[in-house]
């Protein structure tokens, strides 16, 4: 595509703690842009995948520690929460090598879990993207469509972001 910046970036350590992935597997080209130049074509930045795990929900997903060095009382998120996020930022850098998505965007996910008991929370899907770098913060999600789902075999989740224009209040 003409205008390709063509620049590269690796991340070898995600941003919490105990969680490294090797740097190979987080190297992505990022060479979409929002304009073809040579054709004037343009379309709305998109970006789609498929997370391999069961989504855990955030709420209910901390726990308490105590700061080792300072002493102070904190929450964190659970082992089930920092396993699906490694494994969430992972497939998203597998499936989407584009740029950041700016502005507000829309996401639409579908979380396939293993039973009826977790509740519907989209929460750590919003973090995962932020993390693998598709959108910028994960408030940017103004519009969000998450259904749940059974699948006892292959709990994932199925998700979709696209940009949109900001809304505006009506008169």
């Amino acid at each position: 595509m003409a205008g390709s910046s063509g620049t590269t970036r690796t991340v070898a350590r995600l941003p919490w703690a105990g969680y490294e992935l090797h740097p190979a597997s987080l190297s992505w080209r990022l060479d979409r842009h929002a304009t073809d130049l040579e054709g004037g074509v343009s379309y709305t930045p998109q970006a789609s995948g498929v997370i391999h795990a069961e989504c855990a929900s955030k709420a209910n997903s901390r726990r308490h520690v105590t700061n080792a060095s300072t002493g102070k009382s904190m929450f964190i998120k659970s082992k089930p929460a920092l396993d699906f996020m490694a494994q969430a930022v992972k497939d998203i850098f597998r499936d989407y090598t584009g740029h950041i998505i700016e502005g507000p965007v829309q996401l639409s996910c579908r979380i396939f879990y293993s039973s009826r008991r977790p509740d519907l929370d989209a929460a750590l899907v919003m973090d995962a993207l932020q993390a693998a770098q598709v959108i910028d913060n994960d408030r940017q999600v103004w519009d969000l469509h998450a259904t749940k789902l059974i699948d006892a075999a292959n709990p994932r989740v199925e998700w979709s972001v696209r940009q949109i224009p900001e809304p505006t209040p009506s008169a």
